[in-house]
């Protein structure tokens, strides 16, 4: 994940966007647990996993939209 924003961050402001970037990571990371621990409480282990993976595949699918079309915006 690091490495995406260092490769599509931009020239100027690179380290503010490098550590919005990582807290938004770490927000993620932290999320996550709560997030499964909050569906488990309300509903079952089933679903919590499966809002989860819902999420994750929501994240990937996001990914392959914005990647691509940003790819164009560095020189390499």
């Amino acid at each position: 994940m690091m490495t995406l924003g260092a490769d599509f961050s931009p020239d100027r402001g690179r380290g503010q966007f490098l550590g919005l970037w990582r807290f938004m990571a770490d927000a993620g990371s932290t999320g996550g647990p709560v997030l499964l621990s909050g569906v488990t409480a309300l509903a079952s282990l089933g679903a919590g996993i499966s809002a989860t993976g819902v999420l994750g595949f929501a994240a990937a699918a996001v990914f392959a939209v914005v990647i691509p079309r940003l790819k164009h915006r560095r020189n390499y």
